[in-house]
């Protein structure tokens, strides 16, 4: 069994879900988290995270990868989405959130994001086998618990 902690980085919300992945292909959800960061706030003015987000978000992630490190978490894979991707300071954002919190975001393109419900179940399972993070976007109305294939 592998701990893998997965991270959602939202334009309004960052969220933790830790799952225990088994050899079989199951896997188990045995945490979530979800914190309120408004990351995107204010960013249609002129395309760039604020630093005062930027601050809330590294908060955050810091405290995310505390609690990965308590719960045993092996991997931490993390997605970020369209606050992120449209922001004209991306680069050294995800390379400040590398550095000071130990965390690697992978920006996931639209065509991700819109994953359709059916697909989104069927590359969840893979895509955290392969610690290939885009198949676990959030909100998309379904909990993964159980086997899913």
């Amino acid at each position: 069994m592998e701990k893998i902690g997965i991270i959602d980085l939202g334009s309004n919300s960052a969220r933790l879900v830790i799952v225990n992945l088994f050899e079989d292909g199951f896997f188990m959800v045995v945490d979530e988290l979800k914190e309120s960061v408004r990351l995107g706030q204010d960013m249609e003015r002129d395309g760039f995270l604020k630093p005062q987000r930027v601050a809330e978000t590294i908060k955050t992630l810091k405290m995310f990868k505390r609690l990965c490190d308590a719960s045993g978490v092996n991997r931490i894979i993390g997605v970020a989405t369209e606050a992120v991707r449209r922001a004209k300071n991306q680069r050294s954002f995800l390379d400040e959130i590398q550095t000071s919190c130990g965390v690697k975001l992978r920006v996931l393109t639209a065509e991700d994001y819109l994953l359709q419900p059916q697909k989104y179940v069927k590359v969840c399972n893979r895509a955290l086998r392969r610690g290939n993070a885009y198949g676990y976007v959030f909100g998309r109305g379904l909990k993964a618990r159980g086997a899913v294939g």
